[in-house]
């Protein structure tokens, strides 16, 4: 594995995080403010204004590795593995969210429904952690799954919205920032690992 094959990884991992952070604004923050419309418009702008940074700085990123998805050895066994993982972790992701909706459902707690969800995204980064050597995706998984248990508890509404969404924003903006200002680093340090 070379390391614009690695910054190449980490800026898809990057854009994908960046999404998710935006999303979970959303989830947190527009429901809580619906009937605000200036709160709506600032939510809006700080969700697109956040995601904008963090894809146009991924895409940088990307350019600058020199790598692209031509480059792909699909016959090297360790991009193989990665490809077997990435399989195997978004299954157990899909199999996670799933269960939380059908036991959200089925115990009639729709209230629990996100943060079900959020422990299950959260889950989802151990085994990628492992997969990519990245330290990081493990406290992603620890913190995200910490934030969506601390919320379980409690009595059923709406009030756990705001608090999940701009914890799991903050966690994978945060992660975004850190992976981005860290990229050559941790670049090295793979290559390094994997040689």
């Amino acid at each position: 594995m070379t390391s614009g094959q690695v910054l190449w990884g980490l800026a898809n991992g990057v854009t994908v995080m960046a999404l998710a952070g935006a999303f979970w604004i959303g989830v947190g923050l527009a429901v809580t403010f619906s009937e605000t419309p200036w709160a709506i418009a600032s939510i809006t702008a700080l969700q697109l204004s956040g995601l904008a940074a963090l894809v146009v700085a991924a895409h940088r990123l990307r350019r600058r590795s020199g790598f692209t998805r031509r480059d792909l050895r699909r016959d090297d066994p360790q991009t193989r593995r990665i490809v077997v993982g990435f399989r195997w972790a978004a299954l157990m992701e899909f199999v996670l969210v799933g269960s939380a909706v059908w036991l959200c459902r089925w115990f009639d707690r729709q209230d629990l429904l996100w943060p079900g969800i959020a422990l299950a995204i959260s889950l989802h980064f151990a085994p990628l952690g492992r997969m990519f050597f990245r330290p990081e995706y493990y406290m992603v998984s620890l913190l995200g799954s910490m934030i969506a248990v601390a919320l379980l508890p409690g009595p059923p509404g709406d009030w756990r919205l705001p608090w999940l969404g701009s914890g799991m924003a903050v966690l994978m903006w945060g992660c975004s920032v850190y992976l981005l200002a860290r990229s050559d680093r941790l670049a090295a340090r793979a290559v390094g690992r994997t040689s």
